[in-house]
């Protein structure tokens, strides 16, 4: 019932945090929340979360949203490698901070 879960990565890439946080918000639903539980593991290093980020591919090409990253203008071997959730919620305001 009641637990604790820590996601921690050794990264900056707001997709491998942020994005990953707000997705499994997004699909838990009321069963999950997020807290601050920086007094109960002062130990581990962190620093502040955001709610906005850029999406990028490996030519650091920009995509305002996934709509953009499908385009057929997109390599094939690209557009496979995104996903919704890369993206920053638009219908949700998670305290990703």
């Amino acid at each position: 019932e009641d637990g604790v879960m820590v996601y921690s990565t050794c990264t900056f890439n707001p997709i491998e945090n942020e994005a990953v946080v707000a997705a499994l918000l997004e699909k838990c639903g009321d069963s999950l929340e997020l807290l601050d539980c920086s007094h109960l593991y002062p130990e581990i290093d962190r620093r502040p979360g955001i709610s906005t980020w850029k999406v990028f591919d490996d030519d650091m090409r920009y995509f305002p949203t996934y709509e953009d990253s499908q385009h057929p203008s997109t390599p094939e071997k690209q557009r496979i490698c995104f996903r919704r959730t890369m993206w920053p919620p638009k219908d949700h305001t998670y305290p990703l901070e």
